[in-house]
Protein backbone atom coordinates (compact mmCIF):
# COMPACT_ATOMS: atom_id res chain seq x y z
CA UNK A 1 0.00 0.00 0.00
CA UNK A 2 2.99 2.39 0.60
CA UNK A 3 0.53 5.30 2.05
CA UNK A 4 3.60 7.05 2.94
CA UNK A 5 6.14 6.06 0.34
CA UNK A 6 9.61 6.69 -0.03
CA UNK A 7 9.93 10.08 -1.34
CA UNK A 8 7.76 12.14 0.49
CA UNK A 9 7.48 11.16 4.29
CA UNK A 10 10.35 12.59 6.19
CA UNK A 11 11.68 14.80 2.98
CA UNK A 12 14.60 15.86 4.02
CA UNK A 13 16.22 13.29 5.27
CA UNK A 14 15.47 10.88 2.68
CA UNK A 15 15.63 12.89 -0.28
CA UNK A 16 19.25 11.96 -0.81
CA UNK A 17 18.62 8.48 -0.35
CA UNK A 18 15.94 8.13 -2.99
CA UNK A 19 17.54 9.51 -5.58
CA UNK A 20 20.58 7.11 -4.82
CA UNK A 21 18.45 4.37 -4.28
CA UNK A 22 16.35 5.29 -7.97
CA UNK A 23 19.72 5.29 -9.62
CA UNK A 24 21.22 2.36 -8.45
CA UNK A 25 18.48 0.59 -9.35
CA UNK A 26 18.14 1.88 -12.83
CA UNK A 27 21.65 1.00 -13.48
CA UNK A 28 21.42 -2.56 -11.72
CA UNK A 29 22.32 -5.96 -13.70
CA UNK A 30 18.59 -7.33 -15.23
CA UNK A 31 16.29 -8.76 -12.66
CA UNK A 32 17.29 -12.04 -11.86
CA UNK A 33 14.06 -14.66 -11.50
CA UNK A 34 14.38 -17.39 -9.56
CA UNK A 35 13.17 -20.86 -10.67
CA UNK A 36 9.11 -20.52 -9.66
CA UNK A 37 9.20 -23.38 -7.27
CA UNK A 38 6.77 -20.83 -4.95
CA UNK A 39 9.15 -21.78 -1.65
CA UNK A 40 9.88 -20.33 1.32
CA UNK A 41 13.65 -19.26 2.23
CA UNK A 42 14.65 -22.91 2.60
CA UNK A 43 11.57 -24.99 2.83
CA UNK A 44 9.69 -26.95 0.07
CA UNK A 45 6.91 -24.84 -1.31
CA UNK A 46 3.88 -25.01 0.30
CA UNK A 47 1.40 -24.61 -2.56
CA UNK A 48 0.00 -27.35 -4.43
CA UNK A 49 1.19 -27.75 -8.22
CA UNK A 50 -1.34 -26.38 -10.65
CA UNK A 51 -2.48 -29.65 -12.91
CA UNK A 52 -5.47 -28.69 -13.85
CA UNK A 53 -5.82 -30.00 -17.94
CA UNK A 54 -6.64 -28.28 -21.49
CA UNK A 55 -10.33 -27.52 -21.71
CA UNK A 56 -12.11 -27.94 -25.17
CA UNK A 57 -12.37 -24.59 -27.52
CA UNK A 58 -15.70 -23.03 -26.56
CA UNK A 59 -18.64 -24.13 -28.91
CA UNK A 60 -19.41 -20.71 -29.89
CA UNK A 61 -19.58 -17.03 -28.57
CA UNK A 62 -21.19 -16.97 -25.14
CA UNK A 63 -24.48 -15.57 -24.78
CA UNK A 64 -23.94 -13.07 -22.38
CA UNK A 65 -22.09 -12.47 -19.46
CA UNK A 66 -23.54 -15.25 -17.08
CA UNK A 67 -22.31 -18.06 -19.87
CA UNK A 68 -18.47 -17.83 -19.91
CA UNK A 69 -15.96 -19.76 -19.97
CA UNK A 70 -12.54 -19.58 -19.41
CA UNK A 71 -11.68 -20.36 -22.83
CA UNK A 72 -13.96 -16.98 -23.57
CA UNK A 73 -11.48 -15.02 -21.91
CA UNK A 74 -9.14 -13.09 -24.37
CA UNK A 75 -7.95 -9.89 -22.60
CA UNK A 76 -6.64 -9.42 -18.49
CA UNK A 77 -6.55 -6.54 -17.13
CA UNK A 78 -6.16 -4.77 -13.30
CA UNK A 79 -7.00 -2.35 -11.01
CA UNK A 80 -5.21 -1.74 -7.69
CA UNK A 81 -2.44 -0.08 -5.47
CA UNK A 82 0.79 -1.82 -4.56
CA UNK A 83 -0.37 -4.92 -4.00
CA UNK A 84 -1.78 -5.88 -7.29
CA UNK A 85 1.51 -3.73 -8.65
CA UNK A 86 3.39 -6.66 -6.69
CA UNK A 87 5.71 -3.94 -5.52
CA UNK A 88 8.66 -5.95 -3.36
CA UNK A 89 7.18 -9.25 -3.70
CA UNK A 90 10.72 -10.64 -5.13
CA UNK A 91 14.50 -10.51 -4.23
CA UNK A 92 16.03 -10.05 -0.59
CA UNK A 93 18.02 -7.16 -1.63
CA UNK A 94 17.07 -3.64 -0.96
CA UNK A 95 18.41 -2.76 -4.45
CA UNK A 96 16.60 -5.28 -6.12
CA UNK A 97 13.53 -5.55 -4.31
CA UNK A 98 12.49 -1.85 -4.66
CA UNK A 99 10.44 -2.61 -7.63
CA UNK A 100 7.05 -3.60 -9.09
CA UNK A 101 7.27 -7.47 -10.12
CA UNK A 102 4.57 -7.26 -12.90
CA UNK A 103 4.84 -10.72 -14.19
CA UNK A 104 4.27 -12.14 -11.04
CA UNK A 105 0.98 -10.14 -10.05
CA UNK A 106 -1.85 -12.25 -8.62
CA UNK A 107 -4.10 -10.55 -10.97
CA UNK A 108 -2.57 -9.95 -14.20
CA UNK A 109 1.28 -11.13 -14.32
CA UNK A 110 1.94 -13.14 -17.38
CA UNK A 111 5.56 -14.30 -16.56
CA UNK A 112 6.33 -18.07 -17.45
CA UNK A 113 5.67 -20.35 -14.29
CA UNK A 114 4.00 -17.94 -12.22
CA UNK A 115 1.09 -18.71 -10.27
CA UNK A 116 -1.01 -16.05 -11.65
CA UNK A 117 -4.79 -15.86 -12.24
CA UNK A 118 -4.01 -15.01 -16.28
CA UNK A 119 -1.27 -17.82 -16.44
CA UNK A 120 -4.21 -20.30 -15.07
CA UNK A 121 -6.58 -19.11 -17.75
CA UNK A 122 -3.71 -19.79 -20.04
CA UNK A 123 -3.23 -23.30 -18.68
CA UNK A 124 -7.25 -24.63 -19.69
CA UNK A 125 -7.21 -22.69 -23.06
CA UNK A 126 -4.19 -24.41 -24.64
CA UNK A 127 -1.67 -22.10 -23.42
CA UNK A 128 -2.36 -19.09 -25.36
CA UNK A 129 -1.23 -15.97 -23.66
CA UNK A 130 -4.27 -13.40 -22.47
CA UNK A 131 -3.60 -9.98 -24.13
CA UNK A 132 -2.74 -7.24 -21.33
CA UNK A 133 -0.66 -9.40 -19.19
CA UNK A 134 1.91 -7.60 -16.46
CA UNK A 135 5.69 -8.77 -17.78
CA UNK A 136 9.18 -8.46 -15.35
CA UNK A 137 9.89 -6.01 -12.97
CA UNK A 138 9.85 -2.24 -13.06
CA UNK A 139 11.16 0.83 -10.82
CA UNK A 140 8.12 2.35 -8.99
CA UNK A 141 7.82 5.50 -10.72
CA UNK A 142 4.62 5.47 -9.95
CA UNK A 143 5.19 6.52 -6.57
CA UNK A 144 6.95 8.99 -6.79
CA UNK A 145 6.10 12.42 -7.12
CA UNK A 146 8.16 15.61 -7.99
CA UNK A 147 5.93 19.05 -7.30
CA UNK A 148 2.78 16.92 -7.21
CA UNK A 149 3.09 15.30 -10.08
CA UNK A 150 3.64 11.94 -10.85
CA UNK A 151 6.92 10.86 -12.53
CA UNK A 152 5.40 8.17 -14.72
CA UNK A 153 1.95 6.85 -14.07
CA UNK A 154 2.17 3.78 -16.31
CA UNK A 155 4.60 2.12 -17.58
CA UNK A 156 2.82 -0.15 -20.54
CA UNK A 157 5.59 -1.94 -21.69
CA UNK A 158 5.54 -3.74 -18.26
CA UNK A 159 2.43 -2.98 -16.55
CA UNK A 160 0.52 -4.60 -19.86
CA UNK A 161 -3.42 -3.94 -19.06
CA UNK A 162 -2.46 -3.79 -15.16
CA UNK A 163 -3.57 -0.18 -14.23
CA UNK A 164 -2.41 -0.10 -10.25
CA UNK A 165 -0.31 2.20 -8.98
CA UNK A 166 1.96 1.57 -5.74
CA UNK A 167 0.39 4.55 -3.18
CA UNK A 168 -2.58 4.72 -4.95
CA UNK A 169 -5.97 5.21 -3.47
CA UNK A 170 -9.67 4.22 -4.60
CA UNK A 171 -9.46 8.12 -5.71
CA UNK A 172 -7.29 7.00 -8.42
CA UNK A 173 -9.45 4.01 -10.10
CA UNK A 174 -11.32 6.33 -12.66
CA UNK A 175 -7.83 7.74 -13.92
CA UNK A 176 -6.53 3.96 -13.75
CA UNK A 177 -9.83 3.00 -16.02
CA UNK A 178 -8.36 5.62 -18.40
CA UNK A 179 -5.34 4.32 -18.66
CA UNK A 180 -6.81 0.34 -19.77
CA UNK A 181 -8.97 2.06 -21.85
CA UNK A 182 -6.41 4.49 -24.11
CA UNK A 183 -4.11 1.12 -24.19
CA UNK A 184 -6.96 -1.48 -25.26
CA UNK A 185 -8.06 1.11 -28.03
CA UNK A 186 -3.94 1.38 -29.10
CA UNK A 187 -3.44 -2.68 -29.52
CA UNK A 188 -4.37 -3.80 -32.72
CA UNK A 189 -4.42 -7.56 -31.33
CA UNK A 190 -7.13 -6.65 -29.11
CA UNK A 191 -10.76 -6.59 -30.92
CA UNK A 192 -13.29 -4.42 -28.68
CA UNK A 193 -16.32 -5.12 -29.71
CA UNK A 194 -16.26 -8.80 -29.68
CA UNK A 195 -13.16 -9.77 -27.10
CA UNK A 196 -14.12 -10.90 -23.42
CA UNK A 197 -12.30 -8.89 -20.83
CA UNK A 198 -11.71 -10.05 -17.82
CA UNK A 199 -10.92 -7.06 -14.73
CA UNK A 200 -9.39 -7.97 -11.76
CA UNK A 201 -9.61 -5.44 -9.08
CA UNK A 202 -8.30 -5.32 -4.95
CA UNK A 203 -8.62 -1.94 -3.57
CA UNK A 204 -8.83 0.03 -0.48
CA UNK A 205 -5.24 -0.99 1.36
CA UNK A 206 -4.14 3.05 1.29
CA UNK A 207 -7.80 4.43 2.53
CA UNK A 208 -7.77 2.08 5.06
CA UNK A 209 -4.39 3.46 6.13
CA UNK A 210 -5.78 6.46 6.68
CA UNK A 211 -8.92 5.24 8.23
CA UNK A 212 -8.17 6.54 11.46
CA UNK A 213 -7.97 10.41 10.78
CA UNK A 214 -11.37 11.17 11.06
CA UNK A 215 -10.21 14.08 8.92
CA UNK A 216 -9.99 11.97 6.15
CA UNK A 217 -13.44 12.16 3.89
CA UNK A 218 -11.32 9.36 1.96
CA UNK A 219 -11.26 6.90 4.65
CA UNK A 220 -15.08 6.87 4.69
CA UNK A 221 -17.48 4.22 2.58
CA UNK A 222 -19.60 6.95 1.02
CA UNK A 223 -16.63 8.50 -0.43
CA UNK A 224 -14.98 4.53 -1.27
CA UNK A 225 -18.04 3.54 -3.10
CA UNK A 226 -18.59 6.90 -5.14
CA UNK A 227 -14.77 6.87 -6.65
CA UNK A 228 -15.55 2.43 -7.06
CA UNK A 229 -18.63 3.09 -8.84
CA UNK A 230 -17.28 5.85 -11.12
CA UNK A 231 -14.70 4.21 -12.78
CA UNK A 232 -16.81 0.94 -12.86
CA UNK A 233 -19.30 3.28 -14.54
CA UNK A 234 -16.83 4.73 -16.98
CA UNK A 235 -15.68 1.09 -17.99
CA UNK A 236 -19.08 -0.21 -18.55
CA UNK A 237 -19.80 3.13 -20.95
CA UNK A 238 -16.53 2.70 -22.69
CA UNK A 239 -15.49 -1.10 -22.87
CA UNK A 240 -17.83 -3.77 -24.14
CA UNK A 241 -17.84 -7.22 -22.84
CA UNK A 242 -16.37 -7.00 -19.53
CA UNK A 243 -16.55 -9.01 -16.36
CA UNK A 244 -15.30 -7.59 -13.18
CA UNK A 245 -14.09 -9.89 -10.41
CA UNK A 246 -14.65 -7.08 -7.59
CA UNK A 247 -12.06 -8.60 -4.54
CA UNK A 248 -13.15 -7.94 -1.32
CA UNK A 249 -10.31 -6.26 0.40
CA UNK A 250 -8.95 -8.51 3.73
CA UNK A 251 -7.82 -7.04 6.64
CA UNK A 252 -4.07 -5.73 6.12
CA UNK A 253 -4.05 -4.30 10.03
CA UNK A 254 -2.60 -8.03 11.00
CA UNK A 255 0.53 -7.53 9.37
CA UNK A 256 1.28 -5.07 12.77
CA UNK A 257 1.79 -8.41 14.67
CA UNK A 258 4.30 -9.91 11.94
CA UNK A 259 6.46 -7.35 12.30
CA UNK A 260 6.92 -7.14 15.65
CA UNK A 261 8.29 -10.31 15.19
CA UNK A 262 12.09 -9.50 14.24
CA UNK A 263 14.33 -6.90 14.82
CA UNK A 264 14.62 -6.39 11.00
CA UNK A 265 10.96 -5.51 9.87
CA UNK A 266 10.35 -3.78 13.50
CA UNK A 267 13.47 -1.46 11.86
CA UNK A 268 12.68 -0.96 8.48
CA UNK A 269 8.82 -0.35 9.42
CA UNK A 270 9.90 2.34 11.43
CA UNK A 271 12.11 4.08 8.62
CA UNK A 272 9.38 3.76 5.85
CA UNK A 273 5.99 3.65 8.25
CA UNK A 274 4.39 2.60 5.00
CA UNK A 275 0.95 2.34 6.83
CA UNK A 276 0.06 5.30 9.06
CA UNK A 277 -2.78 3.50 11.04
CA UNK A 278 -1.18 0.56 11.89
CA UNK A 279 2.35 1.22 12.57
CA UNK A 280 1.03 3.04 15.60
CA UNK A 281 1.32 1.83 19.20
CA UNK A 282 -2.45 2.36 19.53
CA UNK A 283 -4.27 -0.38 18.96
CA UNK A 284 -7.57 1.35 18.26
CA UNK A 285 -6.14 2.84 14.96
CA UNK A 286 -5.87 -1.08 13.72
CA UNK A 287 -9.18 -1.16 14.89
CA UNK A 288 -10.71 1.92 12.89
CA UNK A 289 -8.26 0.50 9.68
CA UNK A 290 -10.70 -3.02 10.27
CA UNK A 291 -13.76 -1.49 10.65
CA UNK A 292 -13.01 0.86 7.30
CA UNK A 293 -12.18 -2.17 5.78
CA UNK A 294 -15.39 -3.81 6.40
CA UNK A 295 -17.83 -0.85 5.08
CA UNK A 296 -15.74 -0.72 1.92
CA UNK A 297 -16.37 -4.73 1.48
CA UNK A 298 -19.63 -3.46 2.52
CA UNK A 299 -19.65 -1.09 -0.41
CA UNK A 300 -18.19 -3.06 -3.11
CA UNK A 301 -21.60 -5.53 -2.62
CA UNK A 302 -23.75 -3.01 -3.18
CA UNK A 303 -22.15 -1.41 -6.13
CA UNK A 304 -22.28 -5.22 -7.39
CA UNK A 305 -25.87 -5.48 -6.38
CA UNK A 306 -27.00 -2.05 -8.61
CA UNK A 307 -25.14 -3.09 -11.71
CA UNK A 308 -26.42 -6.76 -11.92
CA UNK A 309 -29.96 -5.87 -10.88
CA UNK A 310 -29.87 -3.82 -14.54
CA UNK A 311 -30.36 -6.96 -16.41
CA UNK A 312 -26.79 -6.33 -18.41
CA UNK A 313 -25.91 -8.83 -20.73
CA UNK A 314 -22.40 -7.46 -21.71
CA UNK A 315 -20.93 -6.07 -18.13
CA UNK A 316 -21.06 -8.10 -14.83
CA UNK A 317 -19.60 -7.19 -11.63
CA UNK A 318 -19.08 -10.40 -9.56
CA UNK A 319 -18.06 -9.96 -5.93
CA UNK A 320 -15.07 -12.50 -5.05
CA UNK A 321 -14.61 -13.01 -1.18
CA UNK A 322 -11.12 -15.29 -0.96
CA UNK A 323 -9.39 -12.74 0.71
CA UNK A 324 -12.25 -11.46 2.98
CA UNK A 325 -11.17 -13.35 6.09
CA UNK A 326 -7.83 -14.03 5.26
CA UNK A 327 -5.56 -13.94 8.42
CA UNK A 328 -1.96 -12.68 7.48
CA UNK A 329 0.35 -15.63 7.15
CA UNK A 330 4.16 -16.64 8.55
CA UNK A 331 6.45 -14.07 7.28
CA UNK A 332 6.96 -16.22 4.01
CA UNK A 333 4.43 -14.74 2.86
CA UNK A 334 5.26 -11.05 3.71
CA UNK A 335 8.10 -9.41 1.66
CA UNK A 336 12.00 -9.99 2.32
CA UNK A 337 12.27 -6.54 1.67
CA UNK A 338 9.75 -4.57 3.70
CA UNK A 339 7.85 -6.62 5.32
CA UNK A 340 5.05 -5.72 4.44
CA UNK A 341 3.46 -6.31 0.67
CA UNK A 342 2.61 -9.59 -0.40
CA UNK A 343 5.61 -11.76 -1.51
CA UNK A 344 5.54 -13.67 -4.48
CA UNK A 345 4.21 -16.63 -2.05
CA UNK A 346 1.22 -14.75 -1.30
CA UNK A 347 0.95 -13.60 -5.09
CA UNK A 348 0.52 -17.32 -5.85
CA UNK A 349 -2.05 -17.49 -2.90
CA UNK A 350 -4.07 -15.03 -3.98
CA UNK A 351 -4.30 -15.95 -7.25
CA UNK A 352 -5.44 -19.64 -6.17
CA UNK A 353 -7.97 -17.95 -3.99
CA UNK A 354 -9.83 -15.85 -6.41
CA UNK A 355 -9.20 -18.94 -9.29
CA UNK A 356 -11.44 -20.96 -6.86
CA UNK A 357 -13.88 -18.35 -6.54
CA UNK A 358 -14.59 -18.29 -9.82
CA UNK A 359 -15.51 -21.56 -10.34
CA UNK A 360 -17.51 -21.97 -6.97
CA UNK A 361 -21.12 -20.65 -7.09
CA UNK A 362 -22.26 -17.28 -5.28
CA UNK A 363 -23.48 -18.20 -1.63
CA UNK A 364 -20.67 -21.25 -1.47
CA UNK A 365 -17.77 -18.91 -1.98
CA UNK A 366 -14.77 -19.51 0.21
CA UNK A 367 -13.63 -16.31 2.20
CA UNK A 368 -9.97 -17.15 3.07
CA UNK A 369 -7.72 -19.75 2.40
CA UNK A 370 -4.42 -21.45 3.99
CA UNK A 371 -2.35 -22.09 1.11
CA UNK A 372 -1.12 -25.18 2.95
CA UNK A 373 -4.29 -27.13 2.55
CA UNK A 374 -5.95 -26.03 -0.06
CA UNK A 375 -6.91 -27.82 -3.55
CA UNK A 376 -6.60 -26.16 -5.98
CA UNK A 377 -10.06 -26.28 -8.50
CA UNK A 378 -10.14 -27.46 -12.39
CA UNK A 379 -13.05 -26.12 -14.41
CA UNK A 380 -14.92 -28.58 -16.34
CA UNK A 381 -16.11 -28.19 -20.54
CA UNK A 382 -19.87 -27.37 -19.05
CA UNK A 383 -18.87 -24.76 -16.56
CA UNK A 384 -19.62 -21.23 -16.61
CA UNK A 385 -17.25 -18.37 -14.84
CA UNK A 386 -19.20 -17.74 -11.49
Amino acid sequence: PMNSMWCQPHANRVALLCVAVVLAVAEAAPIRFPSPDFSGDDSPSPIPPFTCKPLDPSPGPPADVDHLRFTDIKVTAALGDSITAAFAAKEALLVDGLREFRGISWASGGDKGAYTVPNFISAVNGGHALLGEGKGAEMPFDAIKIKDKIMRPHDPKHDGLNGAQSMAKVQAMPEQVDYLIEQMQADKSIDMENDWKMVNILMGANNMCIACHKSRVDGTKAYYKAQYKAALEKLRLTVPKVWVNAVLMFNISGVYDRIQETEYCRVVQGEFHECGCMMNEYAANRTAMDIAGRSFNEAIREIADEYNGMGLKEFKVQVQPALENLEVLGRNYLSKVDCFHPSYLAHGAFAIGLWNNMQTPVGSKSTSLDPETVTIKCPTNDMYIS
